[in-house]
């Protein structure tokens, strides 16, 4: 007897192959009842787990976003209650004038659209590269609108300079014309 004739053998003896259990003496509902007893308990698990983990996907960023200004509120009423304290102390306005203008909020500078503009090119390429080597089409695209986007704030960069040397040189340039 040969291989195939061997595995043709077995084949038929698995798809043939059947149980007959004789169900007269209650083997099954013995084991039925076992089963679903041995289960019961999990019963309750499951169903705090089934409704538990959407109800925290959903609360969950609100307890972040509710977290975070907990503790953003916390560190000014500290702030300001330090300032207090040491104003208590000082006699003199001219520092407690510089020591309100620490307390105050930095300016931001404003934005490098160059710098963005790169940023966001470079990904827009790394997103077009992955989607070239392993997924396909569509993050190809996604990477050729992230590119373009960095383009253009690297156009942006150039036509509204940040620096006031900068501005300066553009309406010197512009007074030319």
């Amino acid at each position: 007897m040969n291989v195939n004739e061997q595995m043709q053998e077995l084949k038929e003896f698995i798809i043939n192959f059947n149980i007959d259990i004789n169900t007269d003496d209650g083997l099954t509902t013995e084991i039925e009842t076992a089963f679903t007893q041995s289960h019961a308990a999990d019963g309750w698990f499951h169903g705090v787990l089934a409704l538990g983990i959407p109800y925290m996907g959903m609360f969950l960023p609100i307890i972040i976003v509710f977290i975070i200004f907990y503790f953003q509120a916390k560190t000014d009423r500290d702030k300001y209650s330090a300032m207090i304290e040491v104003s208590k102390s000082v006699k003199d306005p001219a520092v407690i004038e510089d020591l309100l203008n620490s307390f105050k909020e930095e300016k931001k500078s404003p934005r490098d659209y160059r710098k963005d503009g790169v940023t966001t090119s470079f990904t827009g390429i790394g997103l077009y590269l992955f989607g070239e080597i392993f997924l396909g089409s569509l993050l190809k695209g996604v990477g050729a609108l992230v590119f373009t986007i960095g383009v253009g704030l690297i156009v942006a960069g150039y036509l509204y300079p940040r620096e006031s040397e900068e501005i300066n040189k553009a309406v010197e340039d512009f007074e030319k014309r």
